[in-house]
């Protein structure tokens, strides 16, 4: 394989550092991005309005929305599940890096503790807010037009018990890149997976596909849905990346609605070119 990069004149392009900070600067950019995350989720809940993660209220139908979450979650964190083979195609020249990541983020009704070891987050939605995510640092000793692309899958599943006129319920995935510790993302993405204005009784919804390839629905008049991932970013010597990975949900207070979201990303796909100049 070194061969056939060398043939190809990789050896710069593959030139890949994972040299992870001091617990002191990874506390400091896992408060930087916290920061971040609930400025976005404070921007999201104006729009409807829905209280900050409080102590679940299911109403009549609690019981049975329960027993959903529990079995829910027993599906995504592997109680009683067989182990699935995970399988990924790599292109020329690129490379995978997976699990342990390096740092992990869970707020409100996200399950993200140990998620930088499996990858894995979920998050249940019943009222307020719900984010979690996992993140890699990164750096080369090489100027390198890297392209960042998650290799996982993500699940959606939205559900109404009685009417739910008033139920507002949306959620989605998310891409954030930090350079060098500093307070202000060199870049981020996010895509909306569903959004529900109001539900009738025992109606629902689901949604599943790769994480990557996640997008909002085009808007009239625009170039159609732009996927999550790849994306692209220039590496420099000396300077070092923190990508961030993360799924999101808000829901207001309706008795009897329910809403789960799961996310696993074990690999993440990493293939550079050197920069391209256009004089």
């Amino acid at each position: 394989m070194e061969d056939l990069a060398r043939l190809f004149g990789r050896d710069d392009v593959l030139a890949l550092e994972r040299e992870v900070p001091g617990r002191d600067t990874r506390d400091n950019d896992v408060g930087v991005f916290n920061e971040h995350i609930r400025g976005e989720l404070a921007r999201l809940t104006r729009e409807v309005d829905a209280p900050q993660a409080a102590d679940e209220r299911l109403g009549i139908h609690g019981s049975m929305l329960r027993t959903t979450v529990l079995h829910r979650l027993e599906e995504r964190i592997g109680v009683g599940v067989a182990v699935r083979d995970v399988q990924f195609t790599i292109g020329t020249g690129c490379r995978l890096i997976g699990t342990p990541y390096d740092v992990e983020y869970s707020e409100g009704t996200a399950f993200g503790f140990g998620a930088k070891h499996d990858g894995k987050v979920v998050s249940i939605g019943t009222e307020g807010q719900a984010a979690g995510g996992v993140g890699f640092y990164l750096s080369s000793p090489a100027e390198v037009d890297m392209s960042i692309t998650p290799q996982g899958t993500y699940e959606f599943s939205w559900f109404a018990a009685a009417e739910a006129p008033d139920w507002r319920s949306f959620g989605g995935l998310g891409v954030t890149i930090y350079a060098d510790g500093d307070s202000t993302p060199v870049f981020t993405r996010q895509v909306r997976l569903w959004d529900v204005h109001g539900a009738g009784l025992l109606q629902g919804g689901t949604g599943k596909g790769a994480f990557a390839s996640a997008s909002s629905p085009a808007l009239p008049g625009g170039f159609g849905p732009i996927p999550l991932a790849p994306v692209i970013v220039r590496m420099r010597p000396g300077r070092r990346l923190l990508v961030w990975m993360w799924s999101w949900q808000i829901s207001n207070r309706v008795d009897a609605t329910l809403a789960l979201l799961s996310t696993h990303v074990p690999a993440v796909q990493l293939c550079g070119s050197p920069p391209l100049v256009i004089h």
